[in-house]
């Protein structure tokens, strides 16, 4: 097995596995091992490799501290603004990680397919944005949701337009 087949087996099985887990993390990894098991020897080294990548982006992450900034007058041009911005990125096409490899390596497809996941999860925002408002105005002070609404009302009130 070439090395676009076994990645996209290993896409075929996350997709598969987040759709049956329902959320649930720990299901979902034992479902990818048991769609995977049969062709271990062809997927096992790309796991590894998106493992390593996964865990150094998240160590550059939480290890990166921001020099200080001089800050800019604030009706200065956006040149000079980000000509004024220290490189906390350093090479920004291997340090940036898109779907857990650097933004260099990315194809057109894997970042609209990006695009498309985070555009999905802006619109959750604010459908959920939307919805708390919505509930909030009608409480006071302290009340619990569940002293104001049933389950119902907070259903209807999601169906509604945002």
């Amino acid at each position: 097995m070439d090395k676009k087949d076994a990645q996209e087996l290993i896409k075929d099985a996350q997709i598969f596995a987040l759709n049956e887990s329902k959320g649930d993390y720990t299901f979902a990894i034992k479902l990818m091992y048991d769609q995977l098991d049969i062709h271990w020897d062809d997927v096992q080294p790309l796991i590894i490799d998106k493992g390593i990548r996964a865990y150094l982006h998240e160590q550059a992450h939480t290890q990166r501290t921001p020099s200080p900034l001089r800050v800019p007058k604030p009706n200065a041009p956006r040149s000079v603004i980000v000509g004024k911005m220290p490189n906390l990125w350093g090479d920004i096409l291997q340090t940036w990680f898109v779907g857990g490899r650097p933004l260099g390596d990315c194809t057109k497809d894997e970042l609209l397919s990006e695009a498309e996941q985070h555009h999905k999860k802006a619109r959750g925002h604010v459908v959920k944005a939307a919805l708390y408002q919505r509930m909030a105005t009608s409480m006071v002070g302290n009340q619990r949701v569940k002293d104001k609404y049933t389950a119902k009302d907070v259903e209807d009130m999601l169906r509604r337009p945002v």
